[in-house]
């Protein structure tokens, strides 16, 4: 059932939510515990689109338990279980999950994790089929953990398989599929290599493909970046009262394509243009200066983003037909930002230098 019309556009969505969740938590000997809990949600979607309408009803209950237990000093298991149901969908799921983590020497920590996770398809696919399925995802994640006194490293890999993804054709239906898989690196060093400095580095990649929505196989979704980077420095020059903290931001290009059904009756999609954006780069600067303001605490606040002022590309749009398409552009090169945040009672200048605030 296809009801879209640009002719005489007409949209008035309303939706209700209302939420309530309670959750129980006993301690035992040993920093064992166990936790129990359930909630409930309740949400009405009314959808008017030109002369289509639709009301979605959905009480949504879900209860879960899960528990702590330290077997030895140094290995510790963490085990639940979620029960889930949906009256709109008319289904109920069960998702187990585990996690394993055993500290093999001091500082050091090794843990893996196990769960699958369900998801309601979103309303907006639900006005076309109320009676689509939860979407699954299980996860399978090993993790890696160093603490030092300050330094830290936390290295994880992970793969992800996606089932029962919603497709939108050749009908409304969860008949789609999908995987991601890579690994994240995290490490933070403060004060330790370079004397009142404190900085920290990330880096990610990503495999991930997916056959959803309209897309005619698997493709790399267009919000995954294979590769990202990000790095944060934070110098504190306690002789003026002032602090700086410069970030950059790096992201690999994001594939975007350019789906057209050409004819009504075709089984799928076609990919009449695709590419990659360029790379984003992204150079950030802060800073701020600590003072005293009669009896009361100040921070003086200023930011500057984008400061290489580089024309940063998110993907591309199409006209209609796919014979044109613009480049999606951020809503402005630079911000700046300038504030002064002024406290009485409390000094808060340890919680800014920290980067509490």
């Amino acid at each position: 059932h296809t009801y879209w019309d640009t002719l005489n556009f007409v949209l008035k969505n309303n939706d209700l939510f209302a939420q309530g969740k309670i959750v129980l938590d006993k301690k035992f000997i040993g920093n064992n515990a166990l936790r129990f809990g359930t909630e409930y949600w309740y949400n009405k979607y009314d959808f008017n689109y030109n002369s289509f309408q639709k009301t979605l009803t959905e009480n949504y209950i879900s209860t879960f338990a899960e528990t702590d237990i330290y077997i030895t000093r140094r290995l510790a298991l963490q085990a639940g279980l979620r029960f889930e149901n949906s009256s709109l969908l008319d289904k109920s799921d069960i998702a187990p999950r585990a996690s394993l983590a055993y500290k093999f020497a001091p500082k050091n920590q090794l843990s893996a994790s196990y769960g699958i996770f369900y998801q309601k398809p979103e309303n907006m696919y639900l006005v076309q089929n109320e009676k689509m399925g939860f979407t699954k995802a299980s996860h399978y994640i090993l993790t890696y953990i160093y603490q030092g006194q300050k330094t830290m490293l936390r290295a994880e890999t992970y793969y992800k398989n996606y089932k029962d993804l919603v497709k939108i054709w050749p009908a409304y239906d969860n008949q789609g599929d999908g995987y991601a898989k890579g690994f994240d690196l995290y490490w933070r060093d403060n004060n330790k290599t370079i004397n009142g400095v404190d900085y920290w580095v990330t880096y990610s990649y990503i495999d991930s493909k997916r056959n959803y929505l309209n897309f005619p196989t698997s493709l790399q979704p267009n919000f995954v970046a294979n590769h990202t980077f990000n790095l944060v420095v934070k110098k504190y020059f306690s002789s003026i009262s002032t602090g700086i903290s410069p970030t950059f931001n790096f992201a690999s290009g994001r594939p975007y394509y350019n789906l057209l059904l050409t004819n009504p009756t075709d089984a799928n999609y076609k990919i009449t243009d695709q590419g990659k954006s360029k790379q984003y780069q992204m150079l950030n600067i802060s800073a701020y200066h600590l003072m005293k303001i009669g009896k009361g605490f100040g921070v003086l606040y200023a930011s500057m983003s984008n400061v290489l002022n580089r024309d940063n590309v998110f993907g591309y749009q199409y006209s209609v037909n796919g014979m044109n398409k613009m480049p999606i552009l951020p809503t402005a090169k630079r911000f700046y930002f300038v504030a002064l945040f002024i406290s009485w009672g409390v000094d808060r200048s340890q919680d800014t230098i920290n980067g509490n605030l």
